[in-house]
């Protein structure tokens, strides 16, 4: 299991939002959540966060804000999306993965081990 992380969900789906929270802290990660770009942003300014898991379609924005802003601030980013037209943008701001929704919660479990390593490992 992945050493435990604190992630910022943007998700704008409320649902989705608290079931992505649920996932997460039963495997014992510290979570804050936003429901849109501007929420978000104000988050970030609390440097409270090390991973950012958000949506590219928000009700108030794009998640491609968030992504610059998370990755202006040294953050992780892993970005989420049911279209198929931003994944590229969102690796191009900086996003390491773009998961297509809906996806198994495995595979947000890889990645968040992946980036714990990583920064196990870096200087």
């Amino acid at each position: 299991m992945a050493a435990a992380q604190t992630v910022l969900i943007v998700e704008d789906d409320g649902p989705l939002r608290r079931s992505l929270r649920r996932h997460l802290v039963s495997r014992r990660h510290r979570v804050l959540e936003a429901g849109g770009v501007h929420e978000a942003l104000a988050l970030l300014e609390t440097g409270d966060a090390r991973v950012v898991l958000t949506d590219l379609c928000l009700s108030d924005g794009s998640g491609l804000a968030v992504i610059s802003a998370a990755r202006e601030a040294g953050l992780d980013v892993l970005a989420m999306t049911a279209t198929s037209h931003l994944p590229d943008e969102a690796r191009a701001r900086g996003a390491l993965a773009c998961l297509p929704k809906p996806f198994p919660v495995a595979l947000l479990d890889e990645w968040l081990e992946r980036l714990a390593k990583r920064s196990e490992s870096a200087p």
